[in-house]
């Protein structure tokens, strides 16, 4: 139980801090001109290819999936690497970790928020790749503040995933649902999840 209350406490703090300044910087300048959740792109999606769609899903699965069992079967400090052998018993954490703490709170600032600024002044290829290569080094970021030692394919692996994954996630978003994070909000939400499971199950 006591488990289960400190993973809601962190959910509800990483959600506040991703969005804060998202928030902030619709509050001065934009909220005379569009609403929060449509500035940020919380709306409904307009699909434009639903074939596209699934294949790009499947193959970011595909990509994270293999990826992190490699991750999972050596010891390491990356993010599902902390419900390793729990089993159902960390079902609620990982859903929580999966959907709010990482799924929206990232989406929120990284293709709600940081994608679109980019993409406005820079144009979409290289506001794309702009975003999408923070969220990696994030990720390597988080990597190297966790750990003492580490090897190379753990670090490479812990950007480029994030980083491919980053790409796809700012094209279905902008390219293929008329700017709503909803899908990317989806995909990386199953993503997590899925690899949690993985996680608690692996001994």
């Amino acid at each position: 139980m006591q488990d289960n209350v400190q993973a809601l406490t962190n959910t509800i703090v990483n959600l506040v801090l991703f969005s804060s300044i998202p928030f902030l910087w619709w509050l001065l300048l934009h909220r005379k001109k569009e609403k929060l959740f449509s500035w940020l792109g919380i709306k409904r999606p307009a699909f434009k290819n639903y074939r596209a769609l699934f294949l790009l899903f499947g193959l970011f699965l595909l990509i994270l999936i293999g990826s992190n069992f490699f991750l999972i079967l050596e010891p390491s400090e990356n993010a599902v690497s902390q419900y390793r052998g729990m089993g159902a018993s960390a079902i609620f954490r990982g859903l929580l970790f999966g959907i709010i703490q990482t799924g929206a709170s990232e989406e929120i600032f990284f293709r709600g928020f940081l994608a679109k600024r980019f993409i406005k002044v820079l144009g979409f290829v290289a506001g794309n790749i702009l975003q999408a290569a923070l969220f990696g080094l994030l990720h390597v970021a988080l990597l190297l503040l966790a750990i003492a030692s580490f090897d190379l394919l753990q670090v490479c692996l812990l950007f480029l995933v994030p980083f491919l994954g980053g790409l796809l996630f700012g094209y279905v978003n902008e390219r293929q649902a008329g700017g709503s994070i909803i899908p990317s909000w989806c995909m990386h939400s199953a993503g997590n999840v899925i690899t949690s499971i993985i996680a608690m199950f692996s001994v």
